[in-house]
């Protein structure tokens, strides 16, 4: 069952243009939730019909990750040919050292290790 639309070859520019858009607009919905949750915490009484919102917002992030993911495949699996790029500024660019080095080909470190103590970058509100 096909969702999305058929817009022909396009550039791959054009791809990944969108596809970092999705990915900040998921982060400006992510802070949205992220604070209304600090406040209502802070707050000590959660409104429902906010509470609800912010689980639904919760939800289309999750979904949306998914789908993009599987956006990003697909789009890698359609390459004709598999270029070489050299990633170095844009990996400077990420401040978060996990993710940067899980995408330049290593492995992220687990933000709780198996002694329980916190690792990595966590930011509690």
């Amino acid at each position: 069952m096909t969702h999305g639309p058929n817009i022909g070859p396009r550039p791959l520019s054009f791809f990944l243009t969108r596809f970092a858009e999705e990915l900040r607009i998921l982060k400006s919905e992510g802070q949205t939730v992220e604070e209304a949750i600090g406040e209502s915490l802070l707050e000590g009484v959660a409104n429902p019909r906010d509470t609800l919102a912010n689980l639904q917002k919760i939800d289309l992030v999750v979904q949306s990750l998914g789908e993009l993911s599987t956006y990003l495949e697909t789009m890698v699996i359609s390459l004709p040919i598999d270029p070489e790029l050299n990633m170095d500024d844009a990996f400077r660019q990420i401040t978060l050292r996990d993710l940067a080095r899980t995408l330049s080909g290593g492995w992220r470190k687990p933000v709780v290790d198996s002694a329980g103590e916190t690792t990595g970058e966590v930011e509690l509100f």
